[in-house]
């Protein structure tokens, strides 16, 4: 599997970045500039870190991570994280996208 796009909403620092994910990536920055933030991010999209006090920057609006990949069949798809104030954490899956896709419909809610 392959991540070509990820969008992060309310995260630590962020407000609202993307980065587009190529063959080789490197996170370069002077200090203080979020590459830890983004690195613990990904961690939590992917499960292999939980929410700490003050991952979320403004907890009055939702935190939203939206991975773009790529099966292994070439099939490009789209992970989505949904953290809304006082709700339980929410997934949802889209298949057949493109990858700069921006459509906010179809989306299917995976049920735990």
């Amino acid at each position: 599997m392959e991540l070509l796009k990820v969008q992060i909403k309310n995260w630590q620092t962020f407000s609202d970045v993307s980065l587009e994910c190529k063959d080789f990536l490197v996170f370069i920055g002077a200090s203080s500039t979020g590459k830890s933030s983004f690195m613990k991010a990904l961690l939590y999209f992917f499960q292999a870190r939980n929410l700490h006090d003050g991952d979320i920057r403004n907890p009055n609006l939702p935190l939203e991570i939206i991975g773009t990949l790529k099966g292994e069949k070439g099939y490009i798809f789209q992970l989505r994280i949904l953290n809304n104030p006082y709700q339980k954490t929410r997934y949802f899956v889209k298949n057949n996208v493109s990858k700069h896709e921006k459509n906010f419909r179809n989306w299917k809610e995976i049920e735990e």
